[in-house]
């Protein structure tokens, strides 16, 4: 039965008969802020705007900078404005749209 003196974790975990995973905790430390290309927060009043959609990567990068890398890689496509090359760190896909 529901009871309200417990968590809905615990009512949950004893209606059901399993056992729920943990949450996992993480270094907040390894979560990575600055642009991945120029190494700073701040650019001239920007911040990073533009992440790597690789899940593992997920490297934050200016608009600007990931612009400017692509530009100068012979293997980035450009489409109207929008430029698709690699991330820089995973060579994962990548996107940005010149503004």
């Amino acid at each position: 039965m529901w009871s309200s003196s417990r968590s809905a974790r615990d009512n949950l975990q004893d209606i059901l008969g399993i056992s729920l995973p943990e949450s996992q905790s993480f270094d907040q430390s390894e979560i990575k802020l600055e642009c991945g290309i120029c190494l700073s927060y701040d650019l001239d009043g920007d911040n990073p705007d533009q992440i790597c959609t690789n899940d593992i990567c997920a490297r934050p990068f200016h608009r600007r900078c990931l612009i400017q890398w692509l530009t100068s890689k012979d293997d980035t496509r450009q489409s109207y404005n929008t430029y698709f090359g690699k991330c820089p760190y995973c060579k994962s896909s990548i996107s940005v749209a010149a503004c």
